[in-house]
């Protein structure tokens, strides 16, 4: 990560900054109730940061079988956002690896939200 890249995340994860839109990625498949109740404690917690948080669980519509077509439609939202929010596990997430590549990419602030090394 670049030292830009690392004032960035700082200003956003201590509220320098406030306003953004962060995307939350983590673990979905699997995971009991698709790990909404961890999207949902980040996005209240990017919130009360002061930023607009993006659930990828919203933005997949009802009835969307197979993970390839849920990336698709979470990977057009993605590069619309200002920052990623990465929750505990990701790493064990192969959809969760993927929006980061993507996200380091299009040159997103970074964070990791709710776990061990959270931001906020």
């Amino acid at each position: 990560m670049s030292n830009q890249r690392k004032r960035e995340t700082l200003q956003v994860a201590t509220g320098e900054v406030r306003g953004l839109k962060v995307y939350i990625s983590g673990p979905v498949t699997g995971r009991p109730r698709r790990n909404e109740p961890a999207f949902r404690r980040a996005a209240e917690r990017i919130r009360a940061a002061g930023h607009e948080p993006l659930v990828p669980l919203d933005v997949v519509p009802e009835g969307v079988e197979g993970w390839h077509e849920a990336m698709r439609h979470c990977l057009t939202y993605l590069p619309t956002c200002d920052a990623v929010a990465m929750l505990d596990g990701w790493e064990g997430s192969r959809g969760a690896r993927v929006e980061l590549i993507v996200a380091r990419a299009c040159g997103l602030a970074e964070m990791r939200v709710g776990g061990k090394g959270s931001a906020l």
